[in-house]
C-alpha cells in the first residue's frame, strides 16, 4: 500500500488522498500523498489489464479520481476490491470480512 502512495504521490498534489482501507471491524486509514508532485503536469495514459496487482490498482485509482486520467484496458484482476471513492459516502455497503481498500 505504502508503495503505491508513494509512487501516486509523483502524480497528485501533496494531502490527496490516495486510497482509504476499510478493516473488517469497521476502522479505516486514510492514506495521503506525502511529497512534492514532480509529474504532476505531465499527461498520462494508464494501461491495465486483468492481470493488474493491487498496487496498480490503487495508482490507477487515484489518477482517475483525482487526475480524471484516463484507464485503457480491461477490467483489474481486483476490481471487487478497488472501486471509486463514492462507496465510503454510503452507495455500496462494503465487504465485512476482509480488508477494503477505495481510491
Amino acid at each position: 500500500m505504502e508503495t503505491a502512495v508513494d509512487i501516486a504521490s509523483d502524480f497528485v498534489p501533496v494531502g490527496t488522498t490516495v486510497v482509504i482501507q476499510q478493516n473488517g471491524d469497521g476502522t479505516k486509514q486514510e492514506y495521503k500523498s506525502q511529497k512534492l508532485p514532480r509529474l504532476l503536469n505531465y499527461k498520462i495514459v494508464v494501461l491495465i489489464n486483468g492481470g493488474s496487482a493491487s498496487a496498480s490498482e490503487i495508482l490507477s485509482g487515484a489518477l482517475r479520481d483525482d487526475r480524471s486520467v484516463k484507464l485503457v484496458g480491461d477490467k483489474s484482476l481486483e476490481r471487487e476490491l478497488f472501486r471509486n471513492r463514492s462507496i465510503l459516502v454510503g452507495k455500496r455497503p462494503p465487504c465485512h470480512n476482509r480488508k477494503m481498500a477505495y481510491t
